[in-house]
C-alpha cells in the first residue's frame, strides 16, 4: 500500500476513534487542556519547529539530543515521516500556487486537505542532505508500523489515551490545511511575491506564528516569522532558546 493511501487509512481510522470512543469512555472539558498540550509538543514543536522549520528549510541548528526528541514529538503528530513532509514542502516552495505545487489550495483541495505526504511526488534529491539521518531514514521507512505500535500500546494502556492520540492526529490535519489554505487565500500581503500565500492574522490563535505566511514565503530561511513589532511567532521564540546557530 502507498505511503499515500496509509496516510489516509490513518486519518479515517482516526476520524473512527475521535467519534466511536467517547460512547465508552468518559470525556468531559477536563479533555481540553491534554488535547491542547498534546498538539503543542508534537505537531507545534515536533512538526512546526522540526520537521518544517529545521529539516524542511535548514533554517537553524541546535544539539542532537533535541533532534531526536524533534523526531519523536514528530512521529506522535501522525501526519506523515519528516523526509515525505520535506520534500513535499521543498515542492510547494518551488511551485506555489501551480499544477506543481502538491497542495494548490485553488485546485488541489481535497488533496491539501488529506494526502500531502504523497512521496511519489517529489525528487529525492530535494531532500539528499535528510537521507544522511539515520533516525530520519528509520522514521520515513518505517513510519506506518511505527503508528501501529503507537496504536496498540495506546489501547493497550488506555481507550483514553487512544482516543486522544486520534483527536490530535486529526487536530494536525487541521492544522497543516490552515496553513495551506486560508493562508493562500485570505489575509494580508506584506510582501509582493509569486504565490498567494497570505499573513492571516485571523489564523494566529491556531497556528501561533506559522499565520504569518506570507513573510515565510518571502524568506524561507529565517527560523523566526515575526520581524514587525505587531507580529508575533512563538515557535520562533521557542528556536531562540533551542537553537546553537542559525544555517540561514
Amino acid at each position: 500500500m502507498s505511503e499515500k493511501r496509509q496516510l489516509l487509512l490513518l486519518i479515517l481510522f482516526s476520524i473512527f476513534l475521535a467519534v466511536t470512543l467517547p460512547f465508552y469512555i468518559p470525556i468531559g472539558w477536563e479533555a481540553a487542556p491534554i488535547i491542547f498540550t498534546v498538539w503543542f509538543f508534537t505537531k507545534g514543536i515536533g512538526s512546526e519547529i522540526g520537521a518544517h522549520r529545521l529539516w524542511s528549510h535548514r533554517s537553524f541548528k541546535t544539539t542532537r539530543l533535541n533532534e531526536k526528541i524533534l523526531i519523536i514529538l514528530d512521529t506522535l503528530a501522525g501526519e506523515g515521516s519528516i523526509i515525505a513532509f520535506a520534500g513535499i514542502h521543498k515542492l510547494h516552495h518551488r511551485y506555489s500556487d501551480t499544477e506543481h505545487d502538491p497542495h494548490n489550495p485553488h485546485t488541489h483541495l481535497w488533496q491539501t486537505f488529506f494526502l500531502q505526504s504523497d512521496t511519489k511526488k517529489f525528487d529525492a534529491r530535494l531532500v539528499k542532505d535528510l537521507l544522511s539521518d539515520p533516525w530520519l531514514v528509520f522514521q520515513h521507512k518505517n513510519y506506518f508500523k511505527i503508528q501501529i505500535v503507537i496504536i496498540l500500546s495506546f489501547a493497550l494502556m488506555s481507550p483514553v489515551i487512544l482516543w486522544y492520540y486520534a483527536i490530535n492526529v486529526l487536530l494536525t490535519v487541521w492544522t497543516d490545511f490552515v496553513v495551506n489554505v486560508p493562508c493562500h487565500l485570505w489575509g494580508k500581503t506584506t510582501y509582493e511575491l509569486n504565490n498567494t500565500s497570505k499573513n492571516n492574522i485571523w489564523a494566529m490563535p491556531v497556528l501561533l506564528g506559522a499565520h504569518l505566511h506570507n513573510n515565510h514565503h518571502a524568506k524561507p530561511g529565517e527560523y523566526d516569522f515575526a520581524w514587525e513589532k505587531n507580529e508575533f511567532d512563538l515557535w520562533g521564540k521557542i528556536i531562540k532558546q533551542i537553537k546553537i546557530s542559525e544555517i540561514a
